[in-house]
């Protein structure tokens, strides 16, 4: 049996489908009635160092934890400087992101490129409000298995993905905003 937060869920993602979208809902367990089974997803659990953000060292000494977040519906966003659909991607969830900050919304975008100086230059050019993180190693895309970019995952409050996002086209704008307004609604936000 289907409860009310999936029912809402599934509104959301219904009718989105009349534009195509690249997207995932995982976590189906946690919005049917009943306990997840045990391979339902988990909270997040990892780190990166801060590269841009109001608050950042010049260093780049500052550490950012995913659990530093919870409470906050996050959506976690991997890009590169080289990625085409990342720079139409990034002016709008920077405005998703002051659209809904007040609300306990956050975007935490996680830098990819071999050399964090091509990033920084891209930040130059095309600057976000939100933090970006670094994974030169690409040790944080490999093990979530990322595949393209940009890939985003929608963590609930909690820091559990809720959503896998990958691509970005105009289409994607309306989706990803009901997705997160929706998001922050059922948290109470």
């Amino acid at each position: 049996m289907i409860n009310d937060k999936a029912r809402r869920c599934l509104s959301v993602v219904t009718g989105a489908l009349n534009s195509v979208i690249t997207c995932v809902v995982i976590g189906a367990g946690s919005l049917l009635s009943g306990p997840a089974p045990a391979n339902e997803p988990h909270p997040m659990h990892w780190e990166l160092p801060l590269i841009a953000a109001e608050k950042a060292t010049k260093d780049g000494t500052d550490i950012v934890r995913v659990e530093d977040y919870q409470g906050k519906i996050v959506y976690v966003d991997f890009w590169a400087s080289w990625c085409r659909p990342c720079l139409k991607s990034m002016p709008f969830l920077n405005e998703l992101r002051n659209e809904f900050h007040d609300r306990g919304f956050e975007v935490l975008a996680v830098n990819v490129d071999q050399h964090k100086k091509d990033a920084l230059a891209f930040l130059e050019k095309h600057p976000v409000d939100y933090p970006v993180l670094y994974d030169g190693s690409n040790q944080l895309l490999e093990h979530l298995q990322v595949v393209g970019l940009p890939s985003a995952f929608l963590l609930d409050a909690s820091g559990t993905p809720t959503i896998v996002h990958a691509g970005f086209k105009e289409s994607d704008k309306a989706f990803l905003r009901a997705v997160i307004d929706r998001a922050l609604a059922i948290n109470g936000h």
